[in-house]
């Protein structure tokens, strides 16, 4: 798991001619930097490029060189503990009771073993 912190994350696209200006290219880049800045990228660990080809094209790419891994408190946010009886939205349930997820579609996404009938 290590090795996989610190390898670059890469974003790129190949623009035709005819399917760009320089102002779509600008803002493509900085939306790829806004994404990266989504995932816990700091802006001196992301590189950005527009390379002309000879066709009229352009390739756009976008370059996280990751510096190991990051903790939800590297983001100013605490983890979130779930509660060992937590339902699918958070909630806690008390031992044995019967929830509206544990019927229907909600039985399809793990709730249907806490009803009291699947004990």
């Amino acid at each position: 798991m290590d090795q996989l912190q610190n390898q670059p994350v890469e974003i790129s696209n190949r623009l035709n001619e005819g399917e760009w200006t320089q102002e779509s290219v600008d803002q493509l880049l900085e939306k790829y930097r806004r994404d990266f800045a989504d995932m816990g990228a700091q802006p001196e660990e992301v590189t950005a490029e527009a390379v002309p080809t000879a066709d009229g094209g352009v390739d756009v790419k976008a370059v996280w060189n990751r510096q190991g891994a990051r903790s939800f408190e590297d983001f100013g946010s605490p983890a979130s503990s779930n509660h060992a009886n937590a339902g699918a939205l958070g909630e806690a349930i008390p031992e044995g009771a019967t929830t509206e997820g544990s019927r229907g579609l909600g039985a399809v996404y793990g709730e249907a073993d806490r009803s009291p009938e699947s004990l």
